[in-house]
């Protein structure tokens, strides 16, 4: 993602549409609020700043967390849901995930289903103005992997330990629904 400082104002594209828009300083919740706007596709609508040197903000770490949905806080909801969209535009421009598939952080033949269980999730908390679905013909670029990568799996046991130990609101969550499967 490439941003500009304007002040106490930053700009972001989107990765996958290419749209320039505001949003706070790159810092955890700022990066949750970018995430949670494009998982929602809501108005993300800004004219590019006409100056300011471009600056990179770095990789994102993204990752697939492949628990059940219910344990995830809104924030990490709605991030998983929009890493999915961008693994999937990475592999769609030719781009490597395979630092990503080595560190066991994504699972690329599940990439629609788990896409599916998060909308799911957001609809169940009634989240309304999810417009981002995938199509199989989305994830084709899946085929395009090694064999071995295709079917990288991640281990959701240390990903729950991981995902607990970092946030409280997943562990609040997970207290409350741990009962279900």
């Amino acid at each position: 993602m490439r941003g500009v400082n304007l002040g106490a104002e930053w700009w972001a594209s989107n990765p996958l549409t290419g749209v320039r828009f505001p949003y706070p300083a790159p810092n955890c919740s700022g990066v949750a609020q970018l995430a949670e706007r494009l998982a929602v596709n809501q108005d993300v609508e800004g004219s590019s700043p006409s100056s300011g040197a471009k600056i990179n903000l770095g990789v994102l770490s993204m990752r697939m967390w492949m628990v059940n949905p219910k344990f995830l806080c809104r924030k990490h909801l709605f991030g998983e849901h929009y890493e999915i969209h961008s693994f999937i535009g990475t592999l769609k421009r030719g781009k490597s995930i395979k630092g990503y598939i080595q560190n066991n952080l994504c699972q690329p033949r599940s990439f629609k289903k788990r896409h599916d269980d998060l909308v799911n999730e957001m609809i169940a908390r009634d989240y309304k103005g999810h417009k981002t679905p995938i199509q199989d013909i989305d994830c084709q670029c899946v085929c395009d992997l090694p064999v071995e990568y295709q079917y990288s799996e991640v281990n959701s046991v240390k990903s729950l330990t991981d995902l607990l130990s970092r946030c409280p609101d997943c562990l609040k969550r997970y207290e409350q629904h741990k009962n279900l499967k």
